[in-house]
């Protein structure tokens, strides 16, 4: 099981802190390794540890280059881009169970989420 967004390397990345992260929801879409951090598959802890070892073994210059990636990547995000993301799902969300229930599919089952939720 994992969490979907994963707010708190968001949150370090905003205090311009490389990350190292296993490959889960925002982490995904915001490291790029060797760049701004380190990605590794979950449950993969010797890749998660050498991730860990690249990060603590930078030199102050190559630190500071990663730090600003960091945080550069990070402030390229909004709370209004955040909802703008969100209306256009929930939109292709109705959109998709309107027309699964008018091709005689039930639109639950197309969606995988109970209609209710919408």
């Amino acid at each position: 099981m994992g969490e979907g967004f994963h707010l708190p390397p968001s949150e370090a990345m905003a205090c311009r802190c490389p990350v190292v992260s296993t490959e889960v929801g925002g982490p995904i879409d915001l490291i790029e390794s060797g760049v701004n951090g380190y990605l590794a598959p979950i449950g993969n802890v010797q890749k998660l540890a050498e991730g860990l070892e690249k990060v603590l073994s930078l030199s102050e210059l190559q630190w500071q280059e990663m730090s600003d990636a960091a945080y550069q990547t990070v402030v390229q995000y909004s709370w209004d881009d955040a909802a703008d993301l969100f209306e256009a799902a929930l939109y292709k969300a109705i959109d998709r169970s309107q027309t699964a229930g008018s091709e005689g599919q039930d639109p639950e089952s197309t969606l995988g989420l109970p209609i209710s939720v919408l």
